[in-house]
């Protein structure tokens, strides 16, 4: 969604959009994750200065994740509120949404989402992930896999955690 700041506030000093964005995803630069029932927002918009603008916002949706051990889709509210003052025609910083006198209301909101993502995400405090070697999810069926094999480039590890100083 797209505004025009300037046409915006040439009629009034404050103005509030609350929407649904039914098709949203959010993007933190690697990845993309679709939103499970739309992004629903609320954003106000206050003329401050000549060029500055004060937004306030909240925003919520439930990203469908995948398991960072097994990859089963994870259902995950993620909440925002923010308040922040944009100025318009500099600062590099807000340069992902604004773009002259355009705000791109998607790209803000997707922005402040950021801080909100969880930093690992897991179906439970219990999920053993996958087998490495033959890719089965050992939460739902035990492989025959040996994984008594340690790689190589551990070894000297396990021969450290074996030895007489295990208080380290």
């Amino acid at each position: 969604m797209l505004i025009h700041l300037v046409e915006v506030f040439t009629r009034q000093n404050q103005v509030i959009i609350e929407e649904t964005f039914n098709d949203f995803i959010y993007n933190d630069g690697i990845y993309k994750w679709p939103a499970a029932n739309g992004l629903n927002f609320k954003v106000t918009l206050k003329h401050i200065a000549k060029d500055e603008i004060m937004i306030e916002g909240i925003s919520s949706t439930t990203l469908i994740i995948p398991c960072d051990r097994c990859t089963k889709e994870v259902r995950m509210d993620i909440n925002t509120e923010f308040s922040r003052n944009i100025y318009l025609h500099n600062d590099e910083e807000d340069s992902a949404y604004i773009d002259g006198a355009n705000l791109n209301l998607r790209e803000l909101i997707n922005q402040e989402m950021i801080d909100k993502y969880p930093r690992k995400v897991l179906c439970s405090d219990e999920c053993k992930g996958l087998c490495p070697t033959c890719g089965v999810n050992l939460n739902n069926k035990n492989c025959t896999c040996d994984r008594g094999q340690i790689d190589i480039r551990m070894a000297q590890f396990k021969d450290l955690l074996e030895s007489e100083f295990k208080e380290v």
